[in-house]
């Protein structure tokens, strides 16, 4: 996104921190309880969720900056 000149790329680069951040507390809490089906579902759900958002409301406004690469 930056090298496409998107002025969406820092909101891209926050959201990747944050998606980041909410996955290394998933890994944390799983090094320290182990498996728990409970939190596999959340895991699930997060990514879930955080990919259609993503997607739909910031990598799509990249695509008017990258015609043509």
């Amino acid at each position: 996104m930056e090298r496409c000149q998107c002025p969406a790329a820092q909101q891209n680069t926050q959201a990747h921190s944050k998606f980041l951040h909410g996955f290394s507390e998933f890994e944390e809490r799983y090094t320290m309880v182990g498996f728990q089906r409970a939190d596999a579902q959340r895991l699930v759900e997060f990514v879930d969720y955080w990919l259609a958002d993503h997607i739909c409301c910031i990598d799509r406004q990249l695509k008017p900056y990258a015609q043509g690469l």
